[in-house]
């Protein structure tokens, strides 16, 4: 698959599903790569304006990515310590444009659904996001394995990042694996909002971050969207398939 994929021009949508969901697209590409795992076409993109940042508890390096994005997200509200509860947070998510998770995640592979975020007095589940209905045109989690999806109901790849989709958000940012709780992972994403604050897609940004940042954060990273109408097109018979 890796050599279909190429080193050519332009930006990628790989359509998969079940194990190959899994894979570290974004990571192993020599050019940016979204991941599909819905071939429904989705909704016009939605712009609220404005960013959320959320800080879960626990993190040694938590405050210091919060303040770090402050610089770079001026239009960012903060939901921190007991106000970053998952009602909270829920409640406002749907009310802006952007929302950056700093905080720990549980991957549930008996279950991806009940995959969640560790927020103050709670988890965030997928289910819980999905059933809110209301979503972030983009969702960047920097938190271990967020990233992940499993298999429902077939080959159906489900997660916390697919939640986001099924919500309302076009695109998820999050690491299929560990990162670290230290100034590798605040340097990588504020150097991700800069570039995305420059206009880049978030796979190109993603793309770009692998000669800027730590390698172990950067390769990690996996970009999820929605199917939208430009892809769609883009992935007709007879034509690259990119997003």
């Amino acid at each position: 698959v890796l050599p279909w994929l190429g080193d050519g021009p332009g930006e990628i949508a790989v359509c998969a599903t079940g194990e190959f969901a899994r894979c570290a697209w974004a990571g192993v590409a020599d050019r940016p790569v979204r991941l599909i795992v819905d071939l429904v076409v989705g909704p016009p993109e939605v712009h609220h304006g404005g960013s959320l940042l959320v800080s879960g508890p626990g993190l040694v390096s938590g405050a210091a990515e919060v303040d770090a994005l402050r610089g770079v997200l001026d239009d960012a509200s903060v939901l921190e310590g007991a106000d970053a509860n998952p009602a909270q947070v829920v409640e406002a998510v749907g009310q802006v444009d952007v929302v950056h998770l700093v905080c720990h995640a549980t991957h549930e592979s008996a279950n991806p659904m009940l995959s969640s975020y560790e927020l103050s007095g709670g988890n965030l589940t997928g289910y819980e996001i999905d059933r809110k209905g209301r979503a972030p045109r983009l969702v960047v989690a920097a938190a271990c394995r967020a990233g992940r999806s499993g298999a429902q109901g077939g080959a159906l790849a489900v997660g916390t990042a697919t939640a986001w989709l099924s919500a309302g958000s076009s695109t998820v940012v999050a690491p299929l694996c560990p990162i670290p709780d230290d100034e590798r992972t605040t340097a990588a994403m504020v150097s991700l909002h800069g570039l995305l604050r420059q206009g880049l897609s978030a796979e190109a940004a993603v793309f770009a971050l692998r000669s800027r940042a730590d390698a172990v954060v950067a390769r990690g990273l996996q970009v999820v969207g929605r199917l939208t109408e430009a892809s769609a097109v883009a992935a007709a018979p007879g034509r690259p398939g990119r997003s």
